[in-house]
C-alpha cells in the first residue's frame, strides 16, 4: 500500500502495522508508536547527495556547499522539514531555502516566510498560484502527446493502406498491435527503460505511447479504405485511373472521417497514458499527480488531474474538425453527412443493384448522381474527371 495512503488506513484501524521511513513528516501528525529494529531487520536507509561530474564542472561552488552540508540533518530534523511541506502547505523550495538560511549556509539572503497561504483560499486559489508551473508542465504533457501520436500516424496508416492489398496479413498485423495494447501502462513503461538508447526519461516515454496509438489508428485505415463504396471503385477503373489514382483521389477522401476518428481516439488514449510518465521522469501532468499520491495532498492531485482532463476534451474537439471537413466526401458516397440524393439517383442505384456487372461507362453514369452534390463544394479532381468523362462518354 501507498505509505501516504497506510496513515489512514492505520488511523481508520483498517490495519494494525506499517512500515515506515523515520524521516515521514506524517509521523508528527498521527498518534503512532514508533518501534525500534533492534535486530536490524531493515537496512539502514541514509540519504547522500549525487550530482553529475559536468554539473559541478559547471558549479564548483557547489561542492563546498555540499561539504558545508554534510551531517547538518538527522531524522528529527528532516521529519519536520517534510512536516512543513505535507501538512502546513509549505513548497519545497521555500522549505528549503528557510533550512538553508537558519543553518547560515545562504549569506546575504533576505530572509523569507514559507509560502502556504494559497492553500487557506480553497483549490481556485491553489490553482492560480500554480499557472506557470501547470502551463509548463501541461505543455511537457502535449509534446510528449503529440510526439508519439505523430509517429503512429507516420507508421500505422501506410501499414493501414498496404493491408488493404494484403489481406492475409491483416489478421496477425493487427493481433499484434491488439496484444501490445492489453500490456500494462507501467510495465510497458519500465520496459522501454531497459532498451538502450531508450533509458529513463521522455524517449522511453514516447516509445510506450507510440505503441499504444497505433492499434487505433491502424484498425480505422484498414476499415475506412475497405469500406469505400465498390461503385466508386469501378467507376474510377473505368475512367482509366491506377491503383494509385484511386487510392489518392477515391479511397483516402472518402476513409478521411474513419481515419481522423482512429487518430482521435488514440490521442485521447495517450493523453491518459501520458501521466504514468512522471514514473520514469518524462515529466508532465503526472508529476503533481504522483507527488500528490505520495503527500496525501488532493489539491495537488486534483492540479494535475483537471488540465489534464480538460486537455483530453481540448483534443477530441479539435481533431473533430478535419472530420466535419470531410462531410462532402462522405456525401458523395451517399453518407449521411451530405445531402439526401434525389429520385434519379436512387432508380440509378436500384438499376445497378440489379445488373452485377456493367461497363466502366454505366458504372460512371451512376457514381456521378452520388458525385453531383459534392462537386459544388469541391470534392476533388476525381470528382471533376468523372463529370467530364461521362460527359464525353454521352456525347459519343
Amino acid at each position: 500500500m501507498e505509505h501516504g495512503l497506510a496513515y489512514e488506513a492505520i488511523r481508520s484501524h483498517r490495519i494494525d502495522l506499517v512500515d515506515t521511513w523515520t524521516t515521514d513528516g506524517k509521523l508528527l501528525r498521527y498518534p503512532i508508536r514508533i518501534l525500534q529494529d533492534d535486530r536490524h531487520f531493515f537496512p539502514p536507509y541514509d540519504c547522500a547527495p549525487i550530482v553529475r561530474s559536468d554539473t559541478l564542472e559547471r558549479h564548483p561552488e557547489l561542492r563546498e556547499l555540499l561539504n558545508r552540508l554534510a551531517f547538518r540533518i538527522d531524522d528529527q530534523k528532516m521529519r519536520k522539514l517534510n512536516y512543513r511541506v505535507e501538512e502546513e502547505g509549505g513548497s519545497f523550495a521555500e522549505v528549503a531555502r528557510g533550512f538553508l538560511q537558519q543553518e547560515g549556509l545562504l549569506k546575504g539572503a533576505k530572509p523569507r516566510p514559507v509560502a502556504h497561504s494559497e492553500r487557506s483560499h480553497g483549490f481556485l486559489a491553489f490553482m492560480w498560484s500554480r499557472r506557470s508551473q501547470t502551463l509548463k508542465l501541461a505543455g511537457q504533457h502535449m509534446w510528449l502527446t503529440a510526439i508519439a501520436v505523430l509517429l503512429a500516424v507516420l507508421v500505422a496508416v501506410p501499414i493501414g493502406i498496404s493491408l488493404t492489398c494484403r489481406q492475409v496479413l491483416a489478421t496477425p498485423v493487427m493481433a499484434a498491435a491488439g496484444v501490445i495494447q492489453t500490456v500494462p501502462s507501467l510495465a510497458l513503461l519500465a520496459f522501454m527503460i531497459l532498451i538502450p538508447g531508450l533509458g529513463l526519461g521522455a524517449r522511453s516515454a514516447i516509445a510506450a505511447l507510440f505503441l499504444y496509438a497505433l492499434l487505433p489508428i491502424l484498425r480505422n485505415t484498414f476499415t475506412g479504405i475497405k469500406e469505400v463504396d465498390a461503385d466508386l471503385l469501378e467507376a474510377a477503373r473505368g475512367m482509366g485511373l491506377t491503383n494509385r489514382q484511386t487510392l489518392l483521389r477515391v479511397q483516402l477522401p472518402l476513409a478521411t472521417r474513419t481515419i481522423m476518428a482512429g487518430i482521435r481516439t488514440s490521442t485521447v488514449i495517450s493523453i491518459g497514458v501520458a501521466t504514468l510518465a512522471a514514473f520514469i521522469g518524462a515529466g508532465g501532468l503526472g508529476d503533481p499527480i504522483v507527488t500528490g499520491l505520495q503527500l496525501n495532498d488532493i489539491d495537488l492531485i486534483l492540479s494535475g488531474a483537471v488540465p489534464q482532463r480538460c486537455s483530453r476534451c481540448w483534443w477530441t474537439s479539435f481533431w473533430g474538425l478535419p472530420s466535419a471537413c470531410s462531410c462532402p466526401a462522405a456525401s458523395a458516397s451517399g453518407g449521411a453527412c451530405g445531402r439526401a440524393p434525389g429520385r434519379r439517383a436512387r432508380a440509378l442505384r436500384r438499376g445497378a443493384a440489379r445488373s452485377p456487372r456493367r461497363s466502366p461507362a454505366a458504372a460512371a453514369t451512376v457514381v456521378l448522381a452520388r458525385l453531383r452534390a459534392a462537386a459544388a463544394a469541391g470534392a476533388g479532381t476525381a470528382t471533376t474527371r468523372a463529370t467530364a468523362w461521362c460527359r464525353r462518354c454521352r456525347n459519343r
